[in-house]
């Protein structure tokens, strides 16, 4: 079942973005901070919210704007730089340095796509133990209901190879452009995808 984001969904999207994106690789204790983070950076960036529930549990997510401003991950370095939780604590610098890196280098893929997008898919996530089951079909196809309720027809995702990017070329997207950047803990292909909505 699709369902509207609840804030008891923080804890289990929060572990699924620190799965896929490894967060703990920055220090001890820093997973699920940094993880909760990215989580509210991308549910401020979003007008569409959207949470599939399987079992009882929440299993993935989808979040997607219309607009063509982006609020990008800029703000999520200086709210955890300056968050008495994990202030001080050791790799928090990394991670903020590679956010910088990572809005930077949206910022340049973007430019270098020459288009203007009218909507953004702002986070797609699905939890490991349910891949292959259709459900991020599921919540891509709400996020385009919302696009096209919106009117909205060029869209901009943004992935990298630690994601299933290639779920995004099977569903019709084109690969604009990437760039390869160097992480704290790893080398990284940062890609920019347009979807157009039909």
């Amino acid at each position: 079942m699709i369902r509207e984001f609840r804030e008891s969904d923080t804890g289990p999207l929060s572990q699924m973005i620190l799965t896929t994106w490894e967060m703990d690789s920055y220090g001890e204790g820093l997973g699920i901070p940094t993880s909760e983070a990215y989580l509210q950076s991308c549910i401020r960036s979003s007008r569409f919210i959207r949470v599939l529930e399987d079992q009882g549990a929440a299993k993935g997510c989808v979040m997607a704007r219309v607009g063509r401003n982006r609020i990008g991950l800029g703000a999520i370095a200086d709210s955890v730089r300056f968050s008495r939780r994990i202030r001080g604590m050791d790799g928090i610098d990394g991670f903020v340095s590679d956010i910088r890196i990572l809005n930077k280098t949206d910022k340049e893929l973007k430019r270098e796509c020459g288009i203007d997008f009218d909507g953004e898919l702002v986070l797609l996530i699905v939890s490991e133990d349910s891949r292959g089951k259709g459900f991020g079909r599921m919540l891509f196809d709400s996020a385009i209901g919302y696009f096209r309720e919106m009117d909205a027809h060029d869209i901009l995702i943004f992935t990298d190879d630690d994601c299933g990017f290639g779920f995004y070329d099977s569903l019709g997207a084109r690969r604009l452009a990437f760039r390869d950047v160097r992480l704290v803990n790893e080398d990284l292909r940062m890609m920019a995808y347009h979807y157009i909505v039909k």
